[in-house]
């Protein structure tokens, strides 16, 4: 529990620090809670098709697990925002990496050495175009990621115009990027 409260605590430091302020009127979640809920209103909430505020993994290597994961998601334009210690805290040059947050401009997605590894999930990204995804599936298999379907289109369940690519990364999770195409 109190790893988590430090997550958010450091998610509400970055979110503050991205209004250009250090602080703001606390109310009754608290100032740094309501840095974080601002931010994330003023930014994400505005598209109804936005639900999923972060999410995460937990991995056995964290380098090994930081290179697949900051080339197969820099080839979709996300990169890593921030990266804590193994006790929580902010990460300088030199300290040992507990977890890293991936995003455009926010931490949506985190890997971890705080979370049970080798759970098998399935999570997908959205990729901007085709290009993208075939760049995701190329950099992923190229850092230790295995083919688990090549890209291009699916078919049979699929929507028409889901263009994907999947490949299974160091730790067994499924990961995906898809293009959902006009059709």
């Amino acid at each position: 529990m109190e790893r988590a409260a430090q997550r958010i605590r450091f998610a509400a430091d970055v979110a503050l620090a991205s209004l250009g302020t250090t602080q703001l009127k606390p109310d009754t979640l608290g100032g740094r809670n309501s840095a974080l809920l601002c931010y994330v209103g003023a930014h994400m909430a505005q598209t109804d098709d936005w639900r999923i505020d972060h999410t995460g993994i937990g991995v056995s290597d964290i380098m090994r697990s930081g290179r697949f994961y900051e080339a197969s998601l820099g080839a979709l334009g996300l990169q890593p925002c921030v990266r804590i210690t193994t006790t929580g805290s902010v990460a300088t040059d030199g300290d040992d990496i507990g977890g890293v947050g991936y995003g455009a401009t926010f931490p949506i997605f985190w890997i971890d050495i705080f979370h049970p590894p080798g759970a098998r999930q399935h999570i997908a990204f959205r990729g901007r175009s085709r290009e993208e995804v075939d760049a995701f599936h190329a950099a992923a298999t190229a850092t230790g990621g295995q083919d688990n379907g090549p890209p291009g289109p699916r078919g049979g369940g699929y929507p028409r115009g889901y263009y994907a690519a999947f490949v299974i990364d160091p730790d067994g999770n499924n990961i995906e990027a898809v293009f959902r195409e006009e059709g």
